[in-house]
């Protein structure tokens, strides 16, 4: 306040944002776990009922990837499983095959619910709740 300026509720907004910052990393996390399961979920009821790779819907999965505040999820066929080699051609198609897109179209879907999880947690935490 050496300068006249009254900034004492600035200050106690920065203090509050910082006791915030915990939960908001928490359960943000929570958020992006969700997100990916629904499009690992999403994706691989896309490639269901298909009698010429019914175990590729199993491969599907996702693996968290998090350090400090960063994390990223990456969600597709998994090679290591059963026909899970075979996702990039389902996905992409050939020259003879068309594509059975399951990726993107899942991603799609996910974007406007994990987007209002995000703003909900967003206002919770500011507002308290």
């Amino acid at each position: 306040m050496s300068d006249g300026v009254d900034d004492r509720e600035l200050q106690m907004y920065i203090a509050e944002l910082g006791r915030v910052g915990g939960r908001l990393h928490r359960e943000g996390l929570a958020v992006g776990e969700k997100g990916a399961l629904n499009i690992k979920q999403d994706w691989a009821k896309t490639w269901s009922g298909h009698p010429y790779f019914p175990a590729l819907p199993r491969a599907v999965s996702y693996d968290r990837r998090a350090q400090g505040a960063d994390a990223e999820w990456e969600i597709g066929p998994d090679k290591d499983r059963p026909q899970g080699a075979l996702g990039n051609i389902i996905e992409y198609g050939t020259v003879n095959n068309g594509p059975i897109p399951g990726g993107l179209p899942a991603l799609d879907r996910e974007v406007p619910r994990f987007v209002q999880a995000l703003a909900d947690l967003g206002m919770d935490v500011l507002s308290g709740d």
